[in-house]
C-alpha cells in the first residue's frame, strides 16, 4: 500500500479541518464588521470585510501553520482568520464602551455560540457519547470505536466533520479571548492617558474584570453544558 491507514487518516483530518475552519472564520468575521457598523465604526466594511465572502476572511497563514502541525504530528488549531482593523473612536455616545466591548469581542462570541452548537447537535444524535467523541476529536479509529461497528462511513464523515467544526470554533474562540482582552486594555489604557479621563474606563473595566474571570472557565463551561444537555435529553425526551 502506498499509504498506511494512519497516513490516510491524517489527510482526511486536514481536509476537515479545512473544510470547518471556511464557515467559523467567515461568520466570525462578518459579525464583527456588521456588529461594527452597527455600533458606528465603518472601518471593517471600508476594507471589505462586511462580506461573506469566504476568500476575504480566511487567512492562508493560519491554515499552513495548522498543516504544517497537523502533519509534524501536533494537535495545534490555528483558527484565526484575517485580521480587521477597527476604528474605536468611531465609536460613541451612551454605553460607548459596552458598544466597544462587543465588536471587539464578537469574533469571540460567535465561534462560542457555534461550539455550544455543534455539541448540542452531537448530543441530540449520540447523548452521552458526544462527551467521549469531543475528549478525542478528529481520530476516525476512536470515532468508529464509539460509535460501533454498525457505523457507516457516511455516519462516521458527519461526525468527523461536527467535531472538525467544534474543535476550530473552540481554538477561534480561546485564540480570540486572548488577543482581543489583550488589545481591549491597551485601548483602554493608551484613551485614559491620552484623555485623562480614567473615569470613563470604570465601565469597561468592570466588564473585562468579570471577562478575564470567565475565560479559564470556558473550557469547563463548554463540557458542563454538554454534559447538562446530555443528562437533559436521556432523562427527559429519553435518548439514549
Amino acid at each position: 500500500m502506498i499509504f498506511s491507514l494512519k497516513t490516510a487518516e491524517l489527510f482526511l483530518r486536514i481536509i476537515f479541518i479545512i473544510a470547518a475552519y471556511i464557515p467559523v472564520v467567515t461568520l466570525a468575521g462578518y459579525m464583527r464588521a456588521r456588529i461594527a457598523k452597527k455600533m458606528g465604526d465603518s472601518l471593517p466594511e471600508d476594507f471589505g470585510f462586511l462580506s461573506l465572502n469566504p476568500l476575504v476572511h480566511m487567512s492562508f497563514f493560519s491554515m499552513f501553520v495548522t498543516i504544517i502541525c497537523q502533519l509534524m504530528g501536533g494537535s495545534l488549531f490555528v483558527g484565526f482568520g484575517n485580521y480587521i482593523p477597527l476604528d474605536r473612536d468611531a465609536i460613541v455616545g451612551r454605553f460607548r464602551w459596552t458598544k466597544i466591548f462587543f465588536v471587539q469581542m464578537a469574533d469571540v462570541i460567535v465561534p462560542f455560540i457555534l461550539s455550544v452548537l455543534t455539541a448540542f447537535f452531537l448530543v441530540v444524535l449520540y447523548s452521552y457519547k458526544a462527551v467521549l467523541l469531543i475528549s478525542d476529536p478528529l481520530s476516525f479509529r476512536s470515532i468508529a470505536t464509539i460509535l460501533g461497528t454498525s457505523a457507516s462511513y457516511f455516519t462516521i464523515t458527519g461526525v468527523s466533520f461536527l467535531l472538525a467544526l467544534y474543535v476550530i470554533s473552540y481554538a477561534l474562540t480561546v485564540l480570540n479571548f486572548l488577543i482581543n482582552t489583550c488589545s481591549l486594555l491597551g485601548y483602554a489604557l493608551r484613551y485614559g492617558r491620552e484623555n485623562r479621563s480614567y473615569g470613563d474606563g470604570i465601565e469597561l473595566l468592570s466588564i473585562l474584570i468579570f471577562w478575564i474571570f470567565l475565560g479559564p472557565s470556558i473550557d469547563k463551561g463548554i463540557k458542563f453544558l454538554i454534559l447538562s444537555m446530555a443528562d437533559v435529553l436521556t432523562s427527559t425526551v429519553g435518548i439514549a
